[in-house]
């Protein structure tokens, strides 16, 4: 996003893929998600509950069934990222945008894109 200037930031606490939270009182890991934006990460709770962001899209929000962000800096990238998620045990999705969902949604997704023919 080039029209877009942020001032740089300074973590508070460095985290690498997969790093659990017990220590701040969240059952749960950090997993380095990129796809939409090369930062992104997502929180997966020890009950399966994750915390996807901008990854993945809820329906209700412009579409009617879960979908692939409509901003994505590496679309491929995302669908690996949400592929993560679901090995790592995600059982329930909470999107940034749209209702929540399950895994099961997001495996459909990821079929139906797989079915789909690629474009020229």
């Amino acid at each position: 996003m080039p029209l877009l200037a942020l001032p740089g930031i300074v973590p508070t606490v460095d985290v690498a893929d997969g790093d659990r939270l017990d220590r701040f009182g969240l059952p749960g890991a950090l997993y380095y998600t990129p796809g939409h934006s090369p930062w992104c990460i997502s929180l997966l709770l020890d009950d399966g509950t994750a915390f996807a962001g901008d990854l993945i899209i809820g329906a209700g929000h412009m579409t009617s069934a879960v979908s692939p962000p409509a901003m994505s800096i590496d679309p491929a990238l995302a669908l690996e990222s949400m592929r993560k998620l679901l090995s790592a045990g995600a059982k329930r999705f909470m999107p940034a945008h749209g209702r929540a969902f399950s895994a099961e949604d997001v495996r459909a997704m990821l079929t139906r894109l797989e079915r789909r023919p690629a474009t020229v």
